[in-house]
């Protein structure tokens, strides 16, 4: 063995034994034997994206006992949705314990996570408490961000499609025979003495399911959830009868965005609809709990937006007449 060699061997020990806490405990006089370190993947969000909050204790004693924080389900206005403690140790006798939780939040702005305290003791002694730093976190909106990247174009030209006769021979054939039903339903209509069919209007439909909604008492049972559901869901069935938007397959986010520059609708209605449809949100994904008073306003909402959007019937000697109400 060469002088290099026995150099090295020598080095190793010596940091070995320094890194290595003695018998007394693990940190020298005047030094803190537990450090705490927070740490988030992300500062900006947006609504429901996913935030990992990560809590890492560090300390050399292998005697010192870590009491790590309990986090429950939510913690202020972030919502936890898994939470995960692993162990490590080090090289030279270096220890980790971290608590990893997943957060999301549905409230827009700047959230503060509070600081929480990690407790420690070594045996014989009192539990210490460290605490740790508060972090703040921004929430955006999609909707805004989503605004704001549309690339909006303008119309394309209508396309001509080939002249082919078999096509023209196709369509007369095809407007002869409609001709001909209609001729023997008006021909039946008129022997048989039937009433002409009458749709139900939307509004008609939208408000005889809120007086159903209403007559359940689900706010006098305490099932505030359900109730913004099937008023959501009445409002939904509502738009895509009156106004052919296929809103339930939406989510609110999508739907405001695609009526924003739409004329279906007035500013003041979608003001009044992206109002009504953040409230449900808020009860069906944040969780928040409103009393009755603030069900009922909800409730108004709705049917205000049915009577200021439904449509009227003018009926005239032998027609009918259908206008908007915007």
């Amino acid at each position: 063995m060469n002088n290099s060699q026995r150099v090295f061997i020598i080095a190793t020990v010596v940091l070995a034994l320094a890194a290595s806490p003695n018998e007394a405990g693990a940190v020298q006089k005047g030094s803190e034997p537990v450090s705490v370190r927070t740490d988030v993947d992300k500062t900006e969000a947006f609504i429901g994206d996913r935030i990992t909050l990560s809590i890492d204790v560090s300390f050399r004693d292998p005697r010192i006992e870590i009491k790590l924080p309990d986090i429950g389900k939510t913690t202020g206005a972030f919502t936890v949705i898994d939470k995960k403690i692993t162990r490590r140790e080090r090289l030279f006798g270096g220890r980790h314990q971290i608590l990893r939780s997943v957060l999301t939040a549905y409230e827009i702005g700047k959230h503060e996570l509070q600081p929480v305290a990690v407790r420690y003791r070594t045996p014989g002694s009192d539990w210490t408490e460290r605490s740790t730093e508060p972090v703040t976190i921004e929430i955006k909106s999609i909707l805004s961000a989503a605004a704001g990247a549309r690339d909006i174009r303008d119309i394309k030209n209508p396309l001509e499609l080939p002249s082919y006769r078999w096509i023209f021979i196709l369509l007369l054939s095809a407007a002869l025979i409609g001709l001909a039903v209609f001729a023997i339903f008006r021909l039946i209509t008129r022997a048989s003495g039937s009433r002409r069919l009458i749709i139900r209007p939307a509004h008609e439909i939208a408000y005889e399911t809120l007086e159903d909604i209403k007559r359940r008492g689900l706010i006098q049972q305490g099932r505030i959830n359900e109730y913004y559901v099937l008023v959501s869901q009445c409002i939904r069935r509502y738009l895509e009868n009156r106004f052919s938007i296929r809103a339930p397959e939406m989510t609110t986010e999508e739907f405001l965005v695609s009526v924003k520059d739409a004329d279906l609708l007035s500013g003041e209605h979608k003001n009044l609809l992206k109002d009504f449809l953040s409230s449900c949100d808020m009860v069906k994904f944040a969780r928040s709990h409103p009393g009755c008073d603030e069900a009922e306003t909800s409730f108004q909402l709705a049917k205000r937006f049915i009577d200021q959007t439904k449509e009227t019937i003018e009926t005239e000697p032998g027609r009918f007449r259908q206008k908007d109400k915007r």
